[in-house]
């Protein structure tokens, strides 16, 4: 394990638990390194950083641990005794041991949920606004409602591709038939195997890996990623969904502005928002709205820094904001159904003009093996 030097397990100004990376309390925005000359020296020493214990779990079984831990919590149960209980049986055994751990170590169910990679950066950032509201069993029920329209999301996606896919699929099994005949079965096998692995592939890479690589990794490819046209657009309209979901979430839970931008911030995780939240927050600190603060960032739509400007003036952020977040997730929605169907026909048109030269240049080449053929015949004869 690897030491990491902090200043103190908890902030010196507020008393709240810190990071060992953090520079600054998130909630009281005081600057630990201010606070050494107050501190004792067994305070500066390092400590051990214990590694996070990553659970995985698919998204059916987020949403059936964050349905129980709501259940549990309305009931009266505390979040130790949730851990301690019964439920979680149903869940991977790792679950259970890294949460006592993170528990045991004074850790919020929100920390202890993120560390363990249960939860995204935009569930952890609406858990936190949940838990400092008090309302912690109303957040783990909004975040069950979001992973279960994910997964169904991820379902109707599956579902609009599976057409494509299947033509795709039988046209690599059916195109090469003519080569059965001419040429014999390894022929055969060489042409139609190859497409139906490709395809094989994507799939496990997109349903398997993809899932399971490192946070990192995976920050590095959505960078290169939100380069590509069409696929930038749709990465604005998330990350401004999720800025302002989150966003509206904390103001609601009573969080402050500041802290709410830079948990809303972190949550996006898109590389135009999260890296530069330093210059929003200065921005704030030196006084200015919300809307001027965003608008210096260059990220975000005019009608959106209006909305926000308009709310701020009503002072009815907490309500503009969701309704913005409901707009742009419904633009998300409507261009990844876009991007599926055009996919699809584009698919589907090449299937059918590649299935008809198949069928011409096959019966042509079935023809002249059988003039040959007859040709021969006549001349044994």
């Amino acid at each position: 394990m690897a030491e990491v030097p902090i200043i103190a397990k908890t902030c010196p100004a507020c008393d709240r638990e810190r990071t060992p990376s953090a520079a600054e309390c998130p909630f009281c925005g005081v600057v630990y390194e201010r606070y050494r000359p107050r501190l004792p020296a067994e305070a500066l020493t390092p400590i051990e950083s214990p590694a996070s214990k990553t659970v995985r779990l698919s998204l059916a079984q987020r949403e059936r641990f964050l349905d129980c831990a709501a259940q549990a919590l309305e009931a009266g149960l505390s979040v130790q005794q949730f851990v301690s209980g019964p439920a979680l049986v149903a869940f991977p055994a790792g679950l259970r041991a890294a949460l006592h751990s993170a528990l045991e170590a004074d850790k919020t169910f929100a920390r202890a949920l993120a560390d363990a990679q249960v939860i995204d950066g935009a569930a952890a950032a609406l858990l936190v606004a949940g838990e400092t509201q008090g309302k912690l069993p109303a957040a783990l029920r909004t975040l069950a409602r979001r992973y279960r329209a994910a997964r169904e999301t991820r379902r109707r996606t599956l579902l609009a591709l599976a057409y494509p896919t299947f033509l795709f699929v039988a046209a690599s099994l059916v195109l090469p038939l003519p080569t059965l005949v001419t040429r014999g079965v390894g022929a055969y096998t060489s042409a139609a195997i190859p497409p139906v692995a490709l395809v094989t592939a994507l799939y496990v890479a997109v349903l398997v890996v993809l899932p399971r690589l490192p946070a990192t990794t995976l920050r590095s490819l959505k960078a290169v990623l939100v380069r590509v046209p069409i696929l930038s657009t749709l990465a604005r309209y998330r990350a401004t969904a999720t800025f302002a979901e989150t966003l509206g979430a904390g103001i609601a839970a009573g969080l402050p502005i500041r802290l709410g931008v830079q948990l809303s911030a972190d949550a996006t995780d898109h590389p135009r928002i999260a890296p530069h939240k330093g210059r929003i927050l200065t921005d704030l600190d030196r006084g200015a709205r919300l809307a001027e603060a965003l608008e210096g960032l260059g990220f975000f739509a005019p009608e959106d820094l209006a909305l926000v400007h308009h709310g701020e003036q009503v002072g009815k952020l907490d309500e503009v904001l969701p309704r913005m977040a409901e707009d742009h997730e419904r633009r998300a929605r409507t261009l990844t159904i876009t991007l599926v169907v055009v996919a699809g026909l584009v698919v589907s048109a090449a299937v059918v003009l590649l299935l008809a030269i198949s069928i011409i240049d096959g019966f042509s080449s079935y023809m002249q093996t059988l003039e040959k053929s007859v040709d021969g015949l006549f001349l044994d004869l």
